[in-house]
């Protein structure tokens, strides 16, 4: 079994994958340069079991897993009535990128006799909102815990169960509702005070005097939903390295711009707005660059690529905040996955 010391010394592995369609593995090493001042460091476990306490609440009961260390994967024993029931998570992530070959090559991974097949590879529980079908962190570890994956894992020790969802390494906020919840939330709490109070023509003590006046955007209230929020420097490779330690991490990066190509035409919404032509994919990148060129220059590249919508009006009122622009900045990622 781990102990708790063994919980927060632990560190995940990263497996990078490059390519334009067909991917080669680089194996890299984890963890900051000690020569790299600007590289985040880990938050101590404290902090982060204090964080999960409030953000996610149905994890933290769970924690620190205590591992059979019969099997390879991350599996425990779990009372069932008179019985000790097999539970299990994932022992990697396949986490990315978008557009860049992952279910393809989850595919061919599954082939092999040690991948486990029988169970829920792409809930995309780790981006979801809490209250989406993705469900609590109990339905989270059902997804690895049927009876035929458990019965694969009993089987076969070494068995390995992996997590392929594309959506988790380029932790966007958009991307990241598991813990951004409390943002929305408190907006929307700030956003109905604010409305409510004008609607009674009056604001009342507890409603901001800029409410008052007909063309308020409710510009207050990103500030007080940020305040709701996780720390900036608390994100899903924190969380999920808090659950499971010893996470190995497989990323598939694609060359940003062909990576940005596809994505535009594999959404319809984005022809549907800019135009089903060359020119209209010119005027959307020009649109969506000079945007976050803006909001880069006020409040700076990882502020603006993690949290993008969080900063005002004009971002949140951006065609979709960016998003398929901000995706393919892997290097704005990747420093907190390293990290941990």
């Amino acid at each position: 079994m781990r102990s708790r010391a063994e919980l927060g010394a632990s560190r995940a592995r990263l497996v990078l994958a490059f390519g334009a369609t067909v991917p080669f593995l680089l194996w890299a090493s984890v963890g900051g340069s000690a020569e790299d001042a600007n590289a985040p460091r880990p938050l101590p476990l404290e902090s982060r079991l204090a964080i999960i306490a409030r953000a996610a609440p149905d994890v933290r009961p769970a924690l620190p897993l205590r591992l059979d260390s019969r099997y390879s994967n991350p599996c425990w024993r779990e009372a069932n009535g008179t019985t000790r029931r097999l539970r299990c998570m994932p022992a990697f992530f396949v986490a990315g990128a978008l557009q860049s070959g992952v279910p393809d090559f989850w595919r061919r991974l599954r082939v092999h006799g040690l991948i486990g097949s029988h169970h829920d590879a792409l809930s995309h529980w780790w981006t979801n909102h809490p209250r989406s079908r993705a469900g609590t962190f109990d339905t989270y570890v059902s997804r690895f815990s049927t009876a035929s994956a458990i019965d694969g894992v009993e089987r076969e020790p070494r068995t390995l169960l992996g997590d392929a969802s594309p959506a988790t390494f380029t932790y966007i906020m958009a991307e990241s509702l598991r813990l951004h919840y409390m943002y929305l939330d408190a907006f929307d709490a700030c956003h109905r005070r604010c409305r409510d109070g004008r609607r009674a023509g009056g604001g009342g003590p507890a409603v901001p005097e800029a409410c008052r006046g007909p063309g308020y955007h409710y510009d207050h209230c990103y500030a007080e939903a940020s305040r709701a929020t996780v720390p900036s420097d608390f994100n899903v490779p924190a969380l999920a390295a808090t659950v499971l330690p010893n996470l190995r991490v497989i990323v598939l990066l694609r060359e940003p711009a062909r990576r940005l190509w596809c994505a535009y035409w594999a959404y319809g919404q984005y022809p549907a707005k800019y135009g089903a032509a060359a020119a209209g994919f010119g005027y959307y990148f020009g649109n969506q660059s000079a945007a976050f060129a803006g909001c880069a220059a006020e409040h700076g590249t990882p502020a603006c690529a993690l949290r993008f919508e969080s900063h005002g009006v004009a971002q949140a009122g951006l065609y979709y905040h960016a998003d398929q622009l901000i995706k393919g900045m892997y290097a704005e990622f990747l420093p907190e996955w390293q990290a941990y």
